[in-house]
């Protein structure tokens, strides 16, 4: 689902027809919510013996990464309908999101497991807050 989104997002920048900016507002719309509800599917990769870092790893930090990447790109999607709030949506979106792949690099050192567990949530994310800071840098944040 998420690969066919981004699929029709890509297409329709560079597609130059009439139903571009219909497919890119449900493109974005649908991915959003697929990363809102993927935050509330518990992850079943929890080991028996954890410590509390590692439990943060497992439960919270995808959590995180997923609402905070669907914000992202809500807030990308109210900065190509031009409404308010989409300068606030991006940069906490995206801040939060780059938060989120910093303390993924650190599952990465102190527990490789988890690291293993959040890989594609994280590569993913990398994608989303690329798009945040475009955004950001096309509303003239970076000026």
């Amino acid at each position: 689902m998420e690969i066919a989104c981004v699929a029709v997002i890509i297409t329709a920048l560079y597609a130059q027809s009439d139903w571009r900016d219909d497919a890119l507002r449900i493109a974005l719309s649908t991915l959003a919510v697929v990363f809102y509800l993927r935050a509330f599917v518990p992850n079943k990769n929890i080991p028996e013996h954890q410590d509390r870092l590692d439990l943060f790893f497992y439960t919270l930090l995808p959590k995180v990464l997923a609402i905070s990447c669907a914000m992202c790109l809500i807030g990308f999607l109210f900065y190509i309908l031009h409404l308010h709030g989409a300068t606030e949506m991006l940069l906490i979106g995206t801040l939060t999101v780059c938060i989120g792949v910093v303390l993924g690099g650190l599952a990465a050192i102190k527990s490789p497991p988890a690291f293993t567990s959040l890989l594609p949530l994280v590569a993913r994310a990398l994608a989303v807050a690329s798009l945040g800071v475009y955004g950001l840098y096309r509303l003239g944040l970076f000026n």
